[in-house]
């Protein structure tokens, strides 16, 4: 059976490629507007061609990506699209900001880039605030709990494409912090949800914060935790001595990161507070070793 090739498209850290090199496919282009992901996914797939480009605007076509990504594609093997066009402006977590018109642009340039290849299999990921905006002709919409596939997060996203479906039958056993980060454990130790606040002005003056998006309430460390968010960190309640004394902290990046589904070699570098966006923004590994396994299942059936 050939190898997979696959196309990253608005890769990020890289948490497509890296569920897609776990299911033994072969990571050959990862394009991304942002420096500091593209240097960390550089980083952890070293083997792929890298480009740092501003996807969707007039500089680059939809015809110009094409033909730059045809120069890389070995057409006697089959290969796989990938794209994950940035959501903040469809996130509740900016529902006060958002702006549909401007969030769905680079999903619609995405989709007409498909058009365009036409692979023989392909993907996208989304909020699931899009799919009541995605056009009739997208096949196979599913909106994926991330917990039923690997990852210790309930995180919902909506995927769709063509030469995959996910069915009930894919459903793993549930994981929780506990089992992939064994040093939390403490009887009573508790993963506390978030808020995303944004600033009050009027007429130019602030006047205070507001909430506008959150999580309220905790979960027990045996049990999926909340969403990764990339605006504001989950907090850690750790039970002390007697549990009724209690110590809260900000999780750390390595335990982030591996809440997300990213394995503990995974290697990230820079500031906290992009270390903290770009695992926020990442698609969970064992959701895209999901789709990359089911598509091979498909190749064998062939």
């Amino acid at each position: 059976m050939k190898r997979i090739q696959v196309v990253d498209l608005f890769c990020g850290l890289g948490g497509f490629s890296q569920g897609a090199s776990e299911a033994k496919c072969d990571v050959i282009v990862a394009i991304d507007c942002w420096d500091k992901s593209q240097k960390n996914h550089k980083i952890n797939h070293p083997n792929c061609v890298h480009y740092t480009l501003k996807l969707g605007n007039t500089e680059n076509s939809v015809d110009k990506i094409a033909d730059l990504i045809r120069q890389h594609i070995d057409f006697s093997k089959p290969w796989h699209l990938h794209g994950s066009p940035p959501c903040q402006k469809l996130s509740i977590a900016n529902r006060k900001t958002g702006n549909v018109q401007e969030g769905m642009r680079l999903v619609f340039w995405y989709l007409d880039l498909v058009k365009k290849l036409n692979p023989d299999t392909w993907s996208m990921e989304q909020v699931s605030t899009v799919r009541k905006y995605l056009p009739n002709w997208i096949p196979n919409i599913q909106t994926l709990d991330a917990s039923h596939y690997g990852t210790p997060q309930t995180r919902k996203r909506v995927f769709c494409g063509d030469g995959w479906v996910i069915d009930i039958s894919d459903k793993k056993q549930t994981i929780s912090p506990n089992d992939v980060l064994k040093e939390l454990h403490k009887e009573g130790d508790l993963i506390r949800g978030y808020s995303v606040n944004r600033p009050i002005c009027v007429k130019g003056v602030y006047k205070g914060l507001k909430k506008v998006v959150g999580v309220d309430g905790t979960r027990k460390i045996t049990e999926p935790t909340f969403t990764i968010c990339a605006s504001a960190p989950l907090k850690l309640e750790k039970q002390i001595g007697d549990n009724k004394t209690k110590k809260i902290r900000s999780l750390t990046i390595q335990e982030s990161l591996i809440l997300q589904g990213f394995p503990k070699t995974y290697k990230i570098e820079g500031f906290m507070k992009d270390k903290r966006t770009m695992i926020g923004n990442a698609v969970c590994p064992p959701v895209s070793r999901m789709i990359m396994n089911k598509i091979q299942n498909n190749q064998k059936l062939d």
